[in-house]
């Protein structure tokens, strides 16, 4: 897996998360695909699932970056569009596809022409050629695309499960996922203003996800940092984040851990989640960091 190209998606992802038209139409109806039961997995949302939700979402922005992008091509320009192709070279090539290809060859030729111009440090002129053959370069993505679209199906599972684990390793980020689902229709509400109401029945979590859970909060208390584990408390609580009566969902990024006095504690009321990622730099409290 290229990790440049993984950060990119993750990235992608995260743009996308905030973009209204892309969740309330693309991921609004894919998402309903599943909940009317018209696609597999039929049952995702209403149950905890390895391939429910984030990995999805891996695969739904894996298609969007590097598949299905004829649309996103538009906006790229000057340098994006170079860059975007020299991702997309070494993914073919990670894929397997070998670089005597000649369309391959006909692609590394343009981006080391550029490479070339650059290394000279006549920028007027690369620039110029950059903006000359922008529409060459954009085809070349697009023939690419086409010429190799099972190549880089082959890879997307590969980058969607990195995609999940990453959403899934912060819980803000789930979080957020949880709301947003709420936002684009999936909230158990039939009428326009009506409030969010539960629309999901409670179901018994399997080991799997119990253990991805307990490592992702690091067997401790997401409220009060109770180590759980370490006291060996029998009690504690695999609480969903946004509560199914208020239109929360059984996917594993709506859950988190809790012992039993803070999930009592918290009833009906939704508490503020706080970060699963630790603080590792250590940083003191101060107003002149340098």
């Amino acid at each position: 897996m290229n990790s440049a190209i993984s950060l990119k998606l993750f990235s992608f992802g995260i743009q996308k998360f905030h973009d209204p038209n892309w969740t309330g139409l693309e991921l609004f109806d894919k998402l309903k695909q599943h909940v009317r039961q018209r696609v597999e997995p039929k049952n995702m949302l209403f149950e905890t699932l390895q391939n429910g939700l984030l990995l999805h979402l891996g695969m739904w922005i894996y298609e969007e970056y590097l598949i299905h992008y004829e649309e996103g091509l538009i906006e790229l320009e000057g340098e994006y569009i170079l860059w975007y192709l020299e991702d997309y070279i070494d993914l073919l090539i990670d894929s397997g596809v070998g670089q005597n290809e000649p369309l391959i060859l006909r692609t590394i030729e343009q981006i080391n022409s550029f490479n070339i111009l650059y290394n000279d440090d006549d920028e007027n002129i690369y620039y110029e050629q950059l903006q000359e053959r922008d529409l060459v370069l954009k085809k070349l993505i697009l023939s690419l695309s086409e010429e190799y679209e099972d190549s880089i199906q082959a890879k997307k599972l590969i980058y969607a499960q990195d995609f999940a684990e990453r959403v899934f390793h912060d819980r803000v980020l789930c979080e957020f996922i949880s709301k947003l689902l709420i936002v684009i229709g999936f909230d158990g509400a039939e009428e326009e203003n009506e409030e969010p109401k539960q629309w999901i029945k409670r179901k018994y979590l399997q080991s799997w996800a119990k253990k991805a859970i307990i490592a992702r909060d690091r067997g401790e208390c997401t409220e009060c940092n109770r180590n759980l584990v370490m006291e060996l408390v029998a009690s504690y609580h695999f609480d969903h984040i946004l509560p199914l009566f208020q239109g929360g969902t059984n996917d594993l990024s709506n859950f988190q851990l809790l012992c039993e006095r803070c999930n009592l504690e918290k009833s009906k009321n939704i508490i503020p989640v706080n970060t699963s990622i630790p603080k590792y730099l250590q940083f003191k409290k101060s107003k002149n960091l340098k």
